[in-house]
């Protein structure tokens, strides 16, 4: 589901070849009907976005680095030679916040999202390094926010990480290395299950991963997951599930 506020019809933003797009100051606002993607393709440098200074943005979708094309099948993304661009998108201060609805940090390719000083990020559904060889690293740091409303997935067939170091993420379900497989929702061969490589940790006073269903905390679901806690860290979550 697409953020309360996200514009209607289509459009989308892509940001590449090391461009920055930057929003800012607090009447600042960017309302995309579709897809802001940071990164599609250029490796030499990363592309950018930042949301800054109590500044809004709002999205149907959010992917940085690569590029998704659409393809019908799951297959079909197998085969073929994905985008492996570069992205980052930092939201920064108090105010600033980025809504979307699912959110792919590194998607094909590299992907970085920071959270700074009390910048909040609200999406649906959450993947942290998505398809085979991508990485995606997201930093919750300093009183920042970061919510999922369904499933946070850190290494789905690929390399994912987050680092909560004195912010807050919280999501209903997270999976860390591989997720089940009927969240692939159709059809697929058993090289296609997701057997990534997932870290997170959450390290610091005032550090928090809220995990707010039932047995919903996964470490290894079929792929290799961390879970690293100290120095203060807190993870809430009723049940989990170590290499299940």
């Amino acid at each position: 589901a697409a953020p309360a506020r996200a514009a209607e019809g289509q459009g989308e933003v892509i940001v590449r070849n090391g461009a920055t797009l930057n929003v800012d100051e607090i009447n600042g606002l960017l309302d995309v009907a579709g897809t802001i993607t940071i990164g599609s393709e250029g490796t030499d440098t990363d592309s950018r976005m930042t949301v800054s200074d109590g500044a809004e943005v709002y999205s149907w979708r959010g992917i940085i680095g690569g590029y998704d094309p659409a393809f019908d099948t799951l297959a079909d993304y197998f085969e073929a030679d994905l985008s492996d661009g570069s992205g980052r998108v930092t939201v920064d201060g108090d105010g600033a916040r980025w809504e979307t609805g699912d959110l792919m940090v590194g998607f094909s390719g590299d992907g970085n999202l920071e959270l700074n000083a009390g910048g909040r990020v609200a999406d649906n559904v959450a993947m942290v390094g998505v398809a085979p060889d991508a990485t995606g690293q997201v930093t919750v740091m300093s009183g920042s926010l970061w919510t999922t409303d369904q499933e946070l997935a850190v290494g789905v067939w690929g390399h994912g990480s987050v680092d909560i170091n004195g912010g807050t993420a919280s999501a209903s379900d997270v999976y860390i290395g591989g997720v089940p497989r009927n969240l692939l929702g159709e059809a697929h061969t058993e090289d296609m299950i997701p057997r990534g490589t997932g870290v997170v940790s959450v390290l610091g006073g005032d550090s928090q991963l809220l995990v707010t269903q039932d047995d919903s905390l996964y470490v290894g679901y079929y792929g290799d997951g961390t879970l690293n806690v100290g120095q203060g860290g807190y993870v809430e979550s009723d049940t989990a599930g170590i290499a299940a």
